[in-house]
């Protein structure tokens, strides 16, 4: 181990913070729709950057505190961020090796999986009834990704998060 090299944990935790902030901010109807899953992006980017220290259990971590904060079903998040997690952890080898273009269209399939099953386990709770306008985060999500990757990196040299 590099004695120089500093454990800056708390990072990837001032990260989701970050996200949940940026999710959970009051906007627009108009920009609401496009709006991105901040949290889902960042904790693609830490399975994918530090996969043996953020994995499915931070995913369910994460997501028992999304239910909390949205005030939503206890669990629900929480499981479908840990189905997107394990997807994640089965193919984050591939997705460090692909392109920035073929990255963002994997974390859009990523993301959707997760929102599918939120749809479906929110459903199971409460009948709702979306339209198509609701998949219209992960165009979003596409588009936002490299930014994010670029910045979530940048940060996880400059802390030296290993």
């Amino acid at each position: 181990m590099n004695p120089d090299a500093r454990n800056n944990y708390y990072m990837v935790w001032m990260s989701f913070a970050v996200a949940m902030i940026l999710n959970l901010l009051p906007l627009p109807k108009a920009l609401e729709l496009f709006w991105p899953d901040w949290v889902a992006m960042a904790l693609i980017y830490w399975i994918v950057a530090i996969p043996h220290r953020v994995g499915i259990l931070t995913a369910w971590l994460i997501g028992l505190f999304i239910d909390a904060l949205e005030g939503s079903v206890l669990g629900l998040h929480a499981l479908s961020f840990s189905i997107m997690a394990y997807f994640s952890l089965l193919l984050y080898q591939r997705i460090r090796l692909f392109p920035r273009v073929k990255q963002a269209l994997v974390v859009a399939l990523l993301i959707g999986v997760q929102m599918l099953l939120t749809l479906w386990l929110k459903n199971l709770t409460q009948p709702i009834e979306r339209t198509m306008s609701y998949w219209l985060p992960l165009m979003s999500n596409a588009i936002l990704w490299p930014w994010v990757f670029i910045l979530l990196r940048d940060l996880r040299r400059q802390f030296r998060i290993n």
